[in-house]
């Protein structure tokens, strides 16, 4: 006879749930899939079930049966975070990142405080190269888990590709003392120490990261990277020797091109690039699609090489959020310093104070020559050069400060301008430590902009500028694969290209103009027609003897640890010619922009 009540304990299927989620949690999903599976077919209403049994299945490497499931789930309950976790989890291992974020989009809308879903966002949108929303959403993940240390390194991979080098080493720094064992943050902090040529220092990071993960081609590759960028190009081989199908992996595929491209072999660099063109990562991709245009360049094929250019620059826009149906973001700037440039700034004086000496300042448009010019200067004995620091930059940042609370150039007081002197000085040693008794030459193109604020504190300083073929220059912008940047980024489509480089040279024009600047002006074409007259001609601006040195500066960049510059596998080589008036094998192509540069070919005597 009953003796009523009920039943009593949980229910078959309850007991079997508890089972299988008990093996999940000890790491058995192989144990727990079929129970997940027998629970499912009795109960198709289960969706909680059915996301377990989707992440099992992706725990064993069932990616499609892991898709299957999650999607059923999705289907049965759009509105339940987990299934969208769970499919974007299976897209992700099936190789599919962009199907994978659109997936950990939904569930971070219906779940937006669970870090984990942010930063697994944020990698797949870093994967097929949306770099500044993959910068948003690891931020996300930090703002929700201040400790995420994956989080930080993937923050700061995306900040080294733009540029943010001081935001993305300390996001690392902090990242290793969270996981001092962690190959993404060490090679990641690598590749900001080769950045300030720091390269002991890099492949100590790079060696540890293989040490910790021995299978890791990508890591090899960025050790092959700084090998290749040191001139050490059979050593670079080595580090990617014995991997199958080595080409596959983008950025090895991009060091093999590398070199291929200093060994004149570039036909050889143009089909290591097949796949790495057609990486998922638009950032990647249009690296490759612009390496192979370079190397299309060196083969004669200039139809080949622009159309290959143009498809790069728009990867590489799309993966940073360039629109470039708009104008360049840098214009901006150039229209920030134009408004400092006052009638009565030419009479301002203030009587320099003791110290050290104002340094020459090597300035033009970006692919001038500034780097050729550097070279040839640093192979002096008495000469130093700092290569393109943000010096000025930081300067400029503490005067605008000084801006923002009334101050102008022309009201600038004798205080505020040995503030800012010393404040230069004082940016410049965290860089670089002068050497007694030697010209000291701080290059960096664009601090064109702000030639008037450099002349304003530093009256007695000399500028050396450095001028090319306006088109030549456009053309060399535009080829080249630069870090992206708000200034950098005017480059990626010829109409911008011009208008940046008129906005720029026109207020050169008009400082140099305004102001009693020492100035020595220097032809690319010049230079690489006739070095000993130009060079003989720049030392006598800068009141120095000649030195032969000076006519070899391929042999001092070779001596360099690493040059830290697009051009840095040319300036190694012996001067040469054939990217002078290379515009007129791409005339037809850049007969948009020539009228817009027109102007500045007068100005500067080219025909």
């Amino acid at each position: 006879m009953s003796t009523g009540g009920g039943r009593t304990g949980p229910s078959p299927l309850a007991a079997l749930k508890a089972k299988a989620d008990a093996l999940m949690a000890h790491g058995q999903a192989r144990e727990a899939r079929p129970l997940y599976a027998q629970i499912c077919t009795v109960n198709r209403q289960d969706v909680d079930s059915s996301v377990k049994l989707a992440l099992a299945h992706r725990e064993v490497g069932d990616f499609a049966a892991a898709e299957k499931e999650a999607r059923r789930a999705v289907k049965a309950r759009p509105g339940l975070f987990l299934g969208h976790y769970a499919l974007g989890l299976a897209l992700h291992s099936k190789g599919d990142p962009e199907g994978a974020a659109r997936a950990y989009q939904t569930a971070v809308t219906l779940q937006p405080r669970f870090p984990d879903t942010h930063y697994l966002l944020g990698v797949a949108l870093h994967e097929i190269g949306r770099l500044a929303e993959a910068a948003d959403a690891y931020g996300a993940a930090l703002r929700e888990r201040p400790t995420y240390m994956q989080a930080m390194s993937g923050l700061a991979a995306v900040r080294l590709l733009q540029g943010q080098w001081t935001e993305a080493e300390a996001l690392l720094r902090d990242a290793l003392e969270l996981d001092p064992n962690s190959p993404e943050a060490l090679v990641n902090l690598g590749a900001v120490r080769v950045k300030a040529a720091a390269v002991d220092e890099a492949m100590a990071l790079y060696g540890r990261a293989a040490e910790l993960a021995p299978h890791r081609l990508d890591i090899r590759a960025q050790i092959a990277s700084l090998l290749e960028k040191q001139g050490r190009w059979e050593e670079a081989k080595a580090a990617l020797q014995g991997t199958p199908d080595v080409e596959r992996e983008p950025e090895a595929a991009m060091v093999i091109a590398r070199i291929a491209r200093r060994e004149r072999r570039y036909a050889d660099g143009v089909a290591a690039l097949d796949h790495a063109r057609a990486a998922a990562d638009d950032f990647l991709a249009g690296e490759a699609e612009i390496l192979t245009g370079q190397l299309l360049d060196q083969l004669g094929d200039t139809d080949g090489a622009f159309d290959h250019l143009t498809a790069g620059n728009a990867k590489v826009a799309a993966a940073m959020g360039v629109d470039l149906t708009q104008p360049p973001a840098y214009l901006k700037e150039v229209a920030l310093a134009r408004s400092f440039l006052t009638p009565g700034l030419a009479r301002c004086h203030v009587e320099v104070r003791e110290g050290p000496s104002a340094p020459v300042f090597l300035i033009g448009f970006p692919r001038s020559g500034t780097t050729l010019l550097e070279q040839v200067l640093d192979s002096h004995p008495q000469i130093q050069t700092m290569e393109e620091q943000p010096v000025v930059p930081a300067m400029r940042e503490r005067f605008l400060t000084m801006a923002a609370a009334g101050a102008d150039l022309e009201s600038l007081t004798a205080d505020q301008v040995s503030d800012l002197r010393a404040f230069y000085f004082a940016t410049l040693a965290s860089y670089v430590e002068r050497r007694p008794g030697a010209v000291f030459v701080d290059k960096l193109p664009l601090n064109a902009v702000w030639a008037h604020l450099i002349w304003r504190i530093f009256p007695d300083a000399r500028f050396v500028l450095a001028l090319r073929h306006p088109l030549d220059v456009c053309l060399g912008c535009f080829m080249q694969n630069f870090a992206i940047n708000t200034a950098m980024s005017s480059f990626l489509s010829l109409p911008n290209t011009a208008a940046t480089y008129a906005a720029i040279m026109g207020l050169w024009r008009d400082t140099a103009a305004a102001l009693p600047l020492k100035t020595h002006t220097v032809r690319y074409e010049d230079v690489v027609d006739d070095l000993p007259t130009q060079a003989a001609s720049l030392l006598r601006f800068l009141d120095l003897p000649w030195d032969d040195a000076v006519l070899d500066p391929g042999r001092t960049a070779r001596e360099k640890s690493i040059v830290n510059t697009p051009s840095y596998h040319q300036v190694s080589q012996p001067i040469y010619r054939h990217a002078a008036y290379r515009w007129r094998r791409y005339e037809a192509r850049l007969a948009t922009i020539a009228p817009v540069v027109q102007p500045f070919t007068d100005l500067f005597g080219y025909d």
